[in-house]
């Protein structure tokens, strides 16, 4: 048996690029799912997204699930024009951040 890794993961950008990276993934969890994904949700399982991004998930470390993930990136105030999303993952032994 693994030994759970939690990890916090977020986002920052213009307000364009973080949008288009919520619509991808908030779109996956309405797609047919196409292969076996081991024992995770089939549409949050990391791999899912690296194959419907046209990545190569066997070059990638891509095991484990996105678990939550807040609504829609708000434009930011500040100066900078960034703002943000934050996704929470579960995998075994360490993180998967290299996507």
């Amino acid at each position: 048996m693994p030994n759970w890794c939690y990890s916090r993961i977020k986002f920052t950008g213009d307000y364009k690029a973080v949008r288009k990276l919520y619509n991808f993934i908030a779109e996956q969890f309405d797609i047919p799912f196409e292969r076996e994904p081991m024992h995770f949700d089939k549409n949050t399982f990391l791999g899912t997204f690296l194959d419907r991004a046209g990545l190569d998930s066997e070059r990638f470390r891509c095991r484990g699930q996105i678990t939550d993930w807040p609504g829609p990136p708000e434009p930011c105030d500040d100066d900078s024009g960034n703002c943000e999303i934050v996704i929470y993952t579960e995998t075994a032994w360490c993180p998967m951040i290299a996507m």
